[in-house]
């Protein structure tokens, strides 16, 4: 096998020392480059057989490398020093710029994470600022209800005493109303006592004792919407004045008669 270096080139281990990548590295460049057809890079690469023949880079094919070796011809790569040497540099820049990406990236997601969780922060506050006012606006509105509910308790335990009052009403009108009918009842029985009494005048006694029953109803009935008529404005008006058009219906008729 021939060793003798060829002038310029250097091994493709040696290449990959260079280089500072290891040789799987560099193989899949060439691999690559004959895949390709990177005539650029090919340029720089030398192959040779152990017989001595030397295949220039850019007139190596794939199907070539294929051929050499099932004839035993153990072909291996030289590459160009230089270009290794350049390789090197521009790996090394590579790197570096890779390397200041990285960096930079990584201060940029950094800086991001911290803007993202200082809105989230600024947003879950607000949310929480939100809910407090809301909480506060349903706790007002439970107080405003009690308050209600209290009120409504004690009007209506205040109007006992007023229904007590309309109880009592009903009944002097029901009394007086049976009085009127009665005294309808009686009109021409009182007709004729007046015809045998002398001097044509009737007895008294039952008109008077009706009529101060009505007057003392109709009395007591004024006094008590006086009172309560501005407690219960629409219902006690009508009332009132349903107990006064009673009170005239039961004068005019002890007039009538």
């Amino acid at each position: 096998m021939i060793t003798d270096p060829l002038q310029g080139f250097v091994s493709k281990p040696e290449a990959t020392r260079i280089i500072g990548r290891d040789g799987r590295t560099v193989t899949g460049w060439i691999a690559d480059a004959l895949e390709n057809g990177d005539a650029e890079f090919l340029g720089h690469l030398k192959l040779r057989t152990k017989d001595g023949n030397v295949f220039d880079g850019t007139t190596v094919t794939k199907g070539k490398v294929g051929e050499l070796n099932d004839q035993g011809m153990i072909p291996r790569w030289y590459v160009e020093q230089s270009f290794a040497e350049a390789l090197k540099t521009k790996d090394s820049t590579s790197k570096q710029k890779s390397r200041r990406q990285t960096k930079k990236s990584a201060g940029e997601s950094s800086a991001y994470v911290k803007l993202t969780g200082a809105t989230e922060i600024q947003t879950l506050q607000h949310e929480l600022a939100i809910e407090r006012e809301r909480n506060l606006a349903t706790v007002d509105k439970v107080e405003s209800l009690t308050a209600d509910k209290q009120f409504l308790e004690a009007e209506l335990e205040s109007r006992r005493d007023d229904i007590e009052e309309l109880k009592e009403l009903f009944q002097s009108i029901g009394t007086a109303a049976d009085s009127t009918a009665k005294l309808q009842t009686g009109k021409s029985d009182a007709s004729s006592i007046q015809d045998v009494t002398e001097e044509g005048t009737a007895p008294a006694k039952d008109s008077d004792t009706i009529e101060a029953t009505a007057t003392s109803v109709t009395a007591k009935n004024e006094d008590f919407w006086i009172k309560n008529t501005p407690n219960l404005p629409t219902f006690g008006k009508a009332l009132s004045s349903l107990s006064k058009s009673f009170s005239r219906f039961e004068r005019y008729s002890l007039d009538d008669r």
